[in-house]
């Protein structure tokens, strides 16, 4: 039996898809702390396979598995929907957007 290791925080569905496959996966379910440094380190895993996304379909895949690690980051640290919109309204206003499409190059002192 061909083993490939992964270490990594998977979706719910994962081990039905795995066994439906004919593959057995291993798992552990992860305490709240492990839990959420795991989702960290899953919204760096998915923010890189959105960088690296081509076309317009895998765009879109990308951005929807973002915001679900997104959701469920936030809904672990109790912060809700309305919040982020919140501070994100708020550092609109202080910081802007990105519409300009500004890229910085340096700053001199």
């Amino acid at each position: 039996m061909k083993t490939k290791k992964y270490n990594k925080l998977v979706r719910d569905n994962i081990p039905a898809i795995i066994k439906a496959a004919g593959a057995k996966g291993i798992f552990k379910k992860l305490n709240a702390k492990d839990f959420k440094k795991e989702l960290r380190s899953k919204l760096v895993e998915e923010a890189k396979e959105l960088k690296k996304a081509k076309g317009e379909t895998s765009m879109l895949k990308e951005l929807a598995d973002l915001t679900e690690v997104r959701n469920a980051l936030a809904a672990e640290y109790n912060i809700t929907p309305r919040q982020i919109e919140t501070e994100r309204r708020k550092r609109q206003r202080t910081r802007g957007g990105f519409k300009k499409k500004l890229f910085l190059k340096k700053v001199m002192k």
